[in-house]
């Protein structure tokens, strides 16, 4: 076993994963919606990025879609990728089909 060791160690060093603005972005929005998987890696990876989906921001998307329910309008004010902060259910439950 403490033969392996020093392969272990060098293959956990290589594999140290980094990850782009854009992925991070991803990251924060899986992150929200509950993934503790993405919440890790954000929380590991992307602390060096200033991201724009952040918690707060997808916390004032979701109060934006509880009282507009209109998609365009979350994606006008908060961005294209904030429909992407909620899971199927909120969606269904609050979001309108646009005309």
């Amino acid at each position: 076993m403490l033969k392996y060791l020093p392969f272990l160690l060098l293959f956990s060093c290589m594999s140290k994963t980094e990850f782009t603005k854009d992925e991070c972005e991803t990251l924060s929005l899986e992150s929200y919606r509950g993934s503790p998987k993405s919440a890790h890696q954000l929380k590991e990876y992307c602390s060096n990025y200033k991201l724009t989906y952040t918690k707060n921001h997808c916390q004032k998307a979701f109060e934006l879609l509880i009282l507009e329910s209109r998609p365009e309008v979350i994606k006008q004010k908060f961005g294209e990728r904030a429909l992407e902060c909620f899971d199927q259910r909120q969606k269904d439950k609050f979001l309108s089909s646009p005309n």
